[in-house]
């Protein structure tokens, strides 16, 4: 536990007001912001907290430094550069606006910088020669885990740790600790060597999705002691859930418009989010948009910086030339502080429930209604998790390669690693074909029960399926018997009986799924033993044409049916032939 000579004790309700008011123009704080700031500065106490999207976790970590008297530094670890520069940007520009105007803030711009591959070697000493120093002009470092944990930022942590002038130190984005969470990441767990060589510093934790689970992996990753933990409820009671059901022929264009149209965005507090998979898709939505008369505009990582940093400075500040809508993906968003979004549209499946919710969460942030769409098809459902099994054979690939970020990592606990994040996409599919409240089913994700929803307005707010259930259950089954022949993603979607999971049966690559069923297809024509030859003959003519997904969902029905009609010596045999 952290000992009083390293944090302010000047940790009253009104001094904490106060600062936020000179410095931020805030004239309230939040309950739970006040007891995650008390509990760091009075108590001296580690602390992990859960607020949703816009419930004002950054100001948790930013308003202590700014507000304790004694000498030292806050140290910020974030996971994005990009959201790193952006939270730097804003601080500063508040510090520099405030700085003359109100006494209580002592702290101009130049107190606050990054550390991370964005700033020039020379700018890197200066920064950790003051660092070093027993009253540091810096009050908070912005640091990538990667950072952190280098042999060469260790020293000076030992050095800084001596000193007694790290306040402390806040993780954000926490899940990302977690195993158990939707964007883990090797460098954050490594992130437990803090405790080692800052024994005594309190340590913030902070994330906007997690679950009771992944709460207690990052407590215990961490090595957190007795932390005070604070959450706020999850719940968005403006936000309006729903799931709109497409073919697997049909690119969900139409939709998109028919949902911006709806939400009146020729209106002039009308902005929106439409969230693509790849980048053509961010560009090919806009240009559909603007060619239905609708103000969009593409961003993603491929544009040119400056192309890039224009469309979204427009769409955050508005304007009658700005775009109403901007189409981007998933990477778009994070620390992205607009508040009169009044729509979030899913083009396709997110990976997890975490995520989604933390994208459609950038919906209505000023309180007001807004909408949160998904777009659903089992084409989309197969080809993305076809994309996680994928992503973890280039993880392989890299071990192999000897690559930094995954030493350590022996191959059960790569396995491991994916069947979570298989799991987990598998329960989000679940979440978008049961027809039941969307709203209960993302809390009770997130351990918590759904509150009263009494009044036709009410329930009309909360989802499609409280306002309307018959409607739901009728499009939810048309929708997943009406492709019975697309590759099926979850066991719900096609028997009523759950198919165990299967390594070697659900994890194969493309290519060596496709590999195998041309073999068999080639066994079927010259031999007449091969267990599959005469179901795979029957269905070869059919997937014929239809591509990479429809000769995968052709090869597992044709297993499928070829296990339930052997014997369990058979059934061995077969299973051998996928490893």
């Amino acid at each position: 536990m952290a000992t009083s000579s390293l944090v302010c004790d000047d940790a009253s309700v009104e001094h904490l007001k106060a600062v936020a008011k000179a410095v931020f123009g805030f004239n309230a704080l939040k309950q739970e912001q006040v007891e995650v700031m008390q509990a760091l500065m009075k108590n001296h106490k580690d602390v992990f907290y859960a607020f949703p999207t816009g419930g004002g976790k950054s100001l948790c970590y930013q308003l202590p430094a700014l507000a304790s008297s004694r000498p030292g530094f806050a140290l910020i670890v974030s996971p994005l550069i990009a959201l790193m520069q952006d939270q730097l940007h804003k601080l500063r520009e508040v510090l520099s606006s405030s700085l003359n105007d109100h006494p209580q803030n002592r702290f101009g711009p130049s107190s606050c910088a990054v550390l991370n591959s964005s700033i020039s070697p020379a700018e890197r000493e200066v920064l950790l020669q003051d660092l070093q120093l027993e009253t540091p002009a810096t009050r908070i470092v912005y640091i990538t885990p990667e950072q952190i944990s280098s042999e060469a930022f260790k020293l000076i942590l030992g050095k800084v740790a001596a000193n007694k002038t790290l306040l402390y130190a806040a993780i954000d984005e926490a899940h990302c600790i977690s195993q158990w969470g939707h964007d883990f990441r090797p460098a954050y767990r490594r992130l437990r060597i803090f405790r080692d060589l800052c024994p005594g510093v309190p340590l913030l934790a902070c994330t906007a999705t997690s679950t009771p689970k992944v709460r207690d992996d990052v407590i215990d990753s961490l090595r957190m002691n007795d932390p005070k933990i604070v959450s706020m409820s999850f719940d968005r009671p403006n936000l309006a859930y729903s799931i709109v059901f497409k073919g697997d022929d049909d690119d969900g264009m139409d939709k998109i418009v028919h949902v911006v149209r709806e939400a009146q965005v020729d209106g002039p507090d009308s902005t929106g989010l439409v969230y693509c998979f790849r980048r053509a898709d961010c560009e090919k939505v806009a240009s559909r948009l603007q060619g239905a008369g609708i103000k969009a505009g593409a961003y993603h990582a491929g544009m040119p910086d400056k192309q890039r940093a224009k469309i979204q400075n427009d769409w955050l500040k508005g304007g009658p030339q700005a775009p109403r809508v901007l189409c981007a993906t998933i990477a778009f968003g994070m620390g992205v502080d607009k508040a009169n979004v009044r729509f979030v549209i899913h083009m396709t499946l997110s990976k997890t429930i975490e995520g989604y919710y933390q994208e459609s969460g950038r919906a209505g942030r000023d309180g007001k209604p807004a909408k949160c769409v998904l777009l659903y098809s089992n084409n989309d459902a197969g080809l993305l998790r076809w994309f996680i099994g994928k992503k973890f054979e280039d993880i392989r690939k890299k071990k192999k390669e000897n690559a930094e970020e995954w030493k350590g990592w022996n191959p059960r606990q790569l396995e491991e690693q994916e069947r979570r994040e298989l799991e987990a996409f598998d329960l989000f599919t679940t979440y978008a074909t049961k027809a039941s409240c969307r709203r209960e089913f993302l809390l009770g994700h997130f351990g918590e029960k759904l509150a009263s929803r009494r009044g036709p307005s009410r329930k009309q707010q909360c989802c499609d399926y409280c306002s309307d259930p018959s409607a739901v259950q009728q499009a939810t089954q048309k929708a997943l018997h009406r492709n019975r022949g697309g590759l099926r993603t979850h066991p719900s979607l096609a028997t009523p009986a759950k198919r165990p999971f299967n390594y070697e049966y659900d994890n194969r690559s493309t290519s060596s799924s496709v590999g195998y069923f041309k073999r068999c297809r080639s066994e079927s024509s010259s031999s007449s033993r091969s267990p599959l030859s005469s179901e795979v003959s029957r269905v070869a003519a059919r997937a014929k044409r239809g591509g990479t997904i429809s000769m995968l969902g052709a090869l597992m029905r044709a297993e499928e049916k070829a296990s339930t009609n052997s014997k369990a010596g058979h059934r061995r045999s077969l299973r051998e032939r996928f490893r």
